[in-house]
């Protein structure tokens, strides 16, 4: 689903960031090249226990935010 909006609102105001909590990073790499996500995706690789997952209330998965623009 979030590929397809992706895809059909290029760079018009609207981008996604994919968070990822997965511990292991290399299943995590495997998933992106699997899934050809082409949006920015990092990694905090400690669960449920790190800063991101702790900020935005984490606790489940997948968790999804729209968040505004802050101009």
């Amino acid at each position: 689903r979030e590929k397809k909006i992706y895809e059909e609102n290029p760079k018009n105001n609207f981008e996604i960031v994919g968070v990822s909590i997965d511990e292991e990073k290399t299943k995590w790499t495997k998933a992106l090249d699997k899934e050809q996500l082409n949006w920015i995706n990092v990694n905090e690789n400690k669960g449920f226990y790190g800063k991101i997952a702790i900020k935005y209330d984490v606790d489940a998965l997948p968790k999804n935010y729209l968040i505004n623009s802050l101009k």
